[in-house]
């Protein structure tokens, strides 16, 4: 995959992720624990859609009560800024964000949301959240969830290069590992 692809993959993962991030770090807040994968209803598939209209109407809320359209907003242009800072990445940018307005909006990405919260979390637990991001302790974590998403990003980056030597010596034994494996002739 070119680099290019490989950054508009990013970019569209990333809002994807990022307009659920607050969702799911309300989740952990509101309940103190994270929800446990074997309490997510199993469904066959991604492809499965939620059809309850009750369950639909409480993650459309929801993410109105997140703000999840302006959250999707800033991230995707955060993204672009990161993206097109320097080089021919530079050159790019009406590039990037005329291609991202065009077919990275809201709008297209709204109805697939609203199917993944549905999918993740019950009704109760979306009309609960949507109730704690109403509150003025909800805003106030809304509004700074950008920021602690940004400062956790550097608190990892920082951590894993202060263990990067680690991971080096780590990898390099696995690769000696295979070429010596590789190495030994096959038994047949």
């Amino acid at each position: 995959m070119s680099q290019l692809a490989t950054r508009v993959t990013l970019l569209a993962a990333t809002v994807a992720i990022a307009a659920s991030a607050s969702v799911a770090s309300a989740q952990q807040t509101t309940t103190g624990t994270a929800l446990p994968p074997s309490a997510v209803p199993a469904l066959p598939g991604t492809d499965t859609a939620i059809t309850d209209p009750a369950r639909l109407k409480a993650a459309a809320d929801l993410l109105v009560a997140v703000g999840g359209e302006s959250q999707f907003s800033s991230t995707q242009a955060a993204m672009i800024d990161a993206m097109t800072q320097t080089g021919t990445m530079a050159l790019m940018r009406d590039v990037f964000e005329d291609w991202a307005h065009t077919y990275l909006t809201w709008d297209a990405l709204r109805p697939e949301i609203i199917q993944l919260y549905a999918r993740t979390f019950s009704t109760d637990d979306m009309v609960q959240m949507a109730a704690f991001f109403r509150t003025p302790a909800g805003q106030r974590f809304t509004s700074r969830t950008g920021y602690l998403m940004t400062e956790g990003g550097k608190i990892g980056q920082r951590v894993a290069q202060l263990h990067s030597p680690e991971l080096q010596a780590a990898i390099q034994k696995r690769i000696t590992e295979l070429q010596a494996q590789r190495a030994k002739p096959q038994k047949q």
